[in-house]
């Protein structure tokens, strides 16, 4: 399996690595490529290339042939053609591409800082955002970002940044409407809670995390972080490990044991050992990791791109939804439930 390349989201590129055949167009603190693939490919971004590059940004991907499917550990996205998809500098994943009947998969990144596209979306950005085809501003971006991306050279730079800082906006009002709303912070407090919330998320995976180095990156006293998180009823600690829990969770239901050992797990989400690991786990669901992953995750994996039956030029998604269902003797569960959705992707 190839993986991404450390530089890829600093220094611009595709998430597809060096498999993203394409040019690139600098602008700013942004960066748009055009990728052509002609043969299906997987490629994984680990927690090693995450930590070693300390970026923060987001990649909109624009599919215009083909089919992509984005994994990571909040679930599964796929999108068609004229669908778009969002992908994260700050936690793994795993992209596979596939060209379908029309030989070629094509598609359109554009790759933003995060506390921009926050800016301009006015919310949180997570991985694996689908927003799908059928909205004219969807269309219109990609429109737009497909003049910016000609290789002609005939938009010079000084118009290409300014048209794209009008796309922004508009992209912006396509993940907003999708993503997860909630009324937002309405006071001081409630702002930097969510910054507090933030660091923490993005850095998990550091077995240094301390409140005083969450309290020094977030502008704020350890004294005035305590305090913040007593408005929760938790501490510093329960916080952390709670989100450490939440995400080993997810991760363990999302991947086979091939995928991501206990050990790896562990690891990456900053425990000191997987035996510490699996105590403070068992602890929060009441079984073992192992017990954990054997219970969610899906036994037998369909195929990820399967061709529409009396259809070959056709590709069938599956959309994975989790709901919850009660597991004896234990806090509520997850189980898989997929929706088959017969869009073709076109060619």
């Amino acid at each position: 399996m190839s993986r991404i390349q450390g530089t890829t989201f600093v220094a611009g590129g595709s998430i597809l690595g060096a498999h993203g055949r394409g040019d690139e167009r600098l602008i700013g603190n942004c960066s748009v490529v055009r990728v052509r693939e002609l043969v299906r490919n997987t490629i994984r971004r680990n927690w090693t290339e995450i930590r070693e590059e300390g970026a923060d940004v987001a990649a909109l991907c624009f599919v215009r042939k083909g089919a992509m499917r984005l994994a990571h550990a909040g679930g599964i996205s796929y999108a068609k053609a004229g669908d778009m998809v969002v992908a994260v500098s700050t936690v793994p994943f795993e992209v596979e591409i596939d060209p379908g009947a029309g030989g070629a998969f094509e598609m359109m990144q554009l790759t933003v800082p995060t506390h921009v596209l926050r800016c301009a979306s006015n919310c949180e950005i997570h991985a694996g955002l689908l927003a799908p085809a059928g909205s004219r501003s969807l269309s219109a971006a990609m429109r737009i970002l497909a003049v910016i991306s000609d290789e002609s050279g005939d938009v010079p730079d000084c118009v290409a940044g300014k048209m794209l800082d009008a796309l922004l906006p508009l992209i912006g009002s396509v993940v907003g409407r999708h993503a997860i709303t909630d009324t937002g912070p309405r006071s001081i407090a409630d702002r930097r809670l969510v910054d507090v919330l933030r660091y923490v998320e993005s850095h998990l995976s550091d077995p240094r995390l301390s409140a005083a180095n969450v309290a020094l990156n977030c502008g704020i006293s350890s004294r005035y972080l305590s305090a913040l998180l007593r408005r929760r009823g938790a501490t510093f600690l329960s916080l952390v490990c709670g989100k450490r829990l939440e995400v080993a969770g997810k991760w363990l239901a999302a991947s086979g044991s091939a995928q991501a050992s206990i050990s790896e797990v562990a690891y990456r989400l900053g425990f000191k050992s997987p035996a510490h690991f699996s105590r403070v786990f068992r602890r929060q669901y009441k079984m073992s990791p192992s017990e954990y992953r054997e219970r969610n995750v899906v036994a037998d994996k369909a195929p990820l791109f399967p061709a529409h039956e009396g259809s070959p030029a056709a590709t069938r998604l599956l959309h994975l939804q989790r709901v919850p269902r009660d597991g004896s003797g234990a806090r509520p569960l997850s189980r898989e439930r997929f929706q088959v959705c017969a869009d073709s992707a076109r060619a």
